[in-house]
């Protein structure tokens, strides 16, 4: 195949590929794709305490719609009785002197948690360290089992990268449907592109390149 026959023959296989990632994003129905992509991950059940992974800030170093979201849906079960604590994990910019898991913890107390019901971390800044951190409290209290939750695209990604260490982990995503705030097609779209990158990134790179690109975007 000559050179030129062979830039075309990527050029359409870019345009399939990009074809297809709007059939699947706009067209077919999100409900049916969300229900298609949990099928590995878990329903709710008992455990002893749940971790909610911080996403990022929004407007005026608030927390985003994202991690709201995510809160509010780790209290919900909190509050149904499926874990008697929660740990907030994640959002370390020491430079700033901002800590996602800071902000987390002060929104569960507003919405009725107690003290002793909530723990969050300040050292973790990416997926991975978000468990090691973690799981450090994990350790301390003796606890053997774990909801953790975040979004449908983030967990699926997560699975992949952690050890379990001997606890039972069971992968909770925020549902499509009946969350605060709801969940736009955007967030959808931007979830999943996101979260595919940077698996792609963290299985190309050595992990101290990996670390060292994380720690200088969030310091």
């Amino acid at each position: 195949m000559s050179p030129k026959n062979a830039g075309y023959r990527l050029i359409q296989l870019i345009f399939i590929l990009i074809g297809m990632d709007i059939a699947l994003f706009v067209f077919a129905p999100k409900q049916w794709v969300y229900q298609s992509m949990s099928s590995t991950l878990d329903t709710p059940r008992k455990a002893d305490v749940i971790i909610v992974l911080f996403h990022d800030f929004g407007y005026h170093h608030l927390m985003s719609r994202k991690s709201l979201r995510r809160v509010n849906y780790g209290i919900t079960l909190l509050k149904e009785g499926y874990a008697s604590h929660i740990i907030f994990s994640g959002g370390a910019r020491p430079s700033h002197n901002l800590y996602g898991s800071e902000l987390m913890s002060n929104a569960a107390r507003e919405l009725g948690l107690s003290s002793d019901q909530v723990y969050f971390e300040t050292n973790s800044n990416d997926s991975i360290t978000n468990w090691e951190e973690s799981f450090k409290i994990i350790k301390a209290n003796n606890w053997h089992s774990v909801l953790l939750v975040s979004s449908l695209f983030h967990l699926k990604r997560v699975k992949r990268l952690i050890a379990h260490h001997g606890i039972n982990v069971y992968y909770t995503p925020v549902p499509f449907d009946n969350c605060n705030p709801p969940l736009t097609y955007f967030d959808y779209w931007s979830s999943a592109h996101y979260n595919i990158a940077s698996y792609v990134l963290y299985s190309l790179l050595p992990s101290s390149t990996y670390r060292n690109i994380i720690n200088k975007l969030r310091h």
